[in-house]
């Protein structure tokens, strides 16, 4: 494959299935699979979604950034993006930090309801090393091809080829402060998103920015966009994120049940702990993802007795491995053992 982005055709959603999510907050706002945003608490905020609607030619889907609340002037130390962390174990070709370092190509689709000079980044590992771009939208609300070509950076600082860890973040950038802020077209020391005079999508509410086709690969020419068959791409992405929940449903409380939830029958009755390994479908990127229950008849967290219709008192995920973790559970008053007992769940090691 040589597109080092996975999911650069936002064709994959699964924690949210194109509900949108705000962006307001010091942290990463996930949104479709392998993107998130970023934004400054208490000043601008906007949304992302994946939405379908009008898509550039050979695309079905894309991420939209929405302003929700502008922010006209943003503080110098404010910061506003949507960016995807590549894992290292994907750039070690790319050798950057050596003096072999190899020459980055990135393209994607974009289109605005504002136009001017737009910019984004390559920042390594620990984002001590950033390349800053400037590209141009000419025309509001008009799909607009974008190539550029990175030369390799032959500084050593921050850099990492391999392991599981994050190699290199791209962001585009949504508007950002002076400290954000450098010239476009080198590798600089320093953690920079926004090119210095950039325009600042955030300024302006119910700005909208729109991002598809998304390939960076270890060339020094852009090549045709790289498409991967659906389920090779579901797989790529549940390395990150896997939920047990159907594609097509976005992981929350009492969906019912038969809906694809973990179902084991019960070993031991009340007062008394069940345990059942549930196997991840793929291998993740690391063992201790984050695990978030969800009861398929109920507004909780807890087990349910599908059986007898009642919740467990106590549900937990135990020895999360890469490979598999274990659904810990006292189970509801009455159960005996053979009852079918349910739980719907998400497992997140993203970077």
């Amino acid at each position: 494959m040589r597109n080092l982005i996975i999911n650069g055709d936002m064709r994959i959603d699964q924690r949210n299935e194109g509900a949108a999510i705000s962006v307001a907050t010091n942290s990463a706002q996930r949104s479709v699979d392998k993107f998130y945003g970023w934004g400054v608490a208490a000043a601008g905020v906007f949304n992302v979604q994946r939405l379908s609607a009008t898509p550039p030619s050979g695309f079905t889907n894309y991420l939209r950034a929405t302003v929700t609340t502008q922010d006209v002037t943003p503080a110098a130390v404010s910061n506003y993006f949507v960016a995807t962390n590549i894992e290292a174990y994907l750039i070690e070709k790319s050798n950057g930090g050596l003096a072999t370092a190899q020459s980055l190509s990135l393209q994607f689709a974009i289109r605005s309801s504002v136009t001017g000079t737009f910019s984004g980044s390559l920042r390594n590992s620990s984002a001590a090393r950033t390349y800053v771009f400037s590209f141009t939208i000419a025309s509001a609300n008009t799909w607009t091809p974008i190539q550029i070509t990175i030369p390799g950076d032959t500084v050593s600082t921050g850099w990492v080829l391999s392991g599981n860890g994050t190699g290199i973040i791209l962001a585009i950038s949504l508007g950002s402060g002076a400290t954000n802020s450098s010239t476009a077209g080198s590798w600089q020391s320093g953690n920079f998103t926004n090119v210095t005079g950039g325009t600042n999508l955030i300024s302006t509410n119910g700005a909208t920015l729109d991002l598809t086709g998304v390939q960076l690969e270890v060339n020094p020419s852009c090549t045709v966009f790289d498409y991967v068959r659906y389920e090779v791409q579901l797989a790529e992405c549940q390395r990150y994120y896997e939920k047990s929940f159907i594609q097509g449903t976005k992981p929350a409380n009492n969906v019912g049940t038969g809906t694809s939830e973990t179902a084991f029958a019960a070993a031991t009755v009340t007062g008394t702990t069940n345990q059942y390994a549930q196997n991840f479908k793929v291998t993740k990127r690391a063992s201790g993802a984050t695990m978030a229950f969800y009861n398929p008849s109920a507004a909780n967290s807890q087990v349910r007795n599908e059986t007898l219709s009642a919740d467990c008192s106590s549900s937990v995920a135990a020895n999360i491995g890469d490979g598999l973790f274990m659904i810990q559970t006292n189970p509801s008053v009455a159960t005996v053992v053979g009852n079918i007992l349910g739980i719907h769940w998400t497992a997140d090691v993203d970077l």
